[in-house]
């Protein structure tokens, strides 16, 4: 089975937190020029909770992963 884009940025994000679109599309495809298809990707997965995105001191944002649920910590 094929992971969809979603789910290799959802693992991705959650074992490198703290990257940005151009540094999410270098690390899928190995160029930035994807960071548009990422960001589109990336604010599907913050709109779920699955992700969230926050600002850097840089004025930038990156994403972090999202805070699990009490079903997710076997509650």
């Amino acid at each position: 089975m094929t992971a969809s884009i979603a789910e290799v940025l959802d693992f991705v994000i959650h074992h490198r937190p703290g990257l940005d679109e151009r540094d999410l599309s270098n690390a899928l495809y190995g160029s930035p020029s994807y960071a548009h298809q990422v960001e589109t990707e990336c604010s599907r997965l913050v709109t779920s909770g699955q992700v969230n995105r926050r600002a850097r001191p840089d004025g930038g944002h990156a994403y972090y992963p999202g805070i699990a649920a009490p079903a997710e910590l076997g509650r």
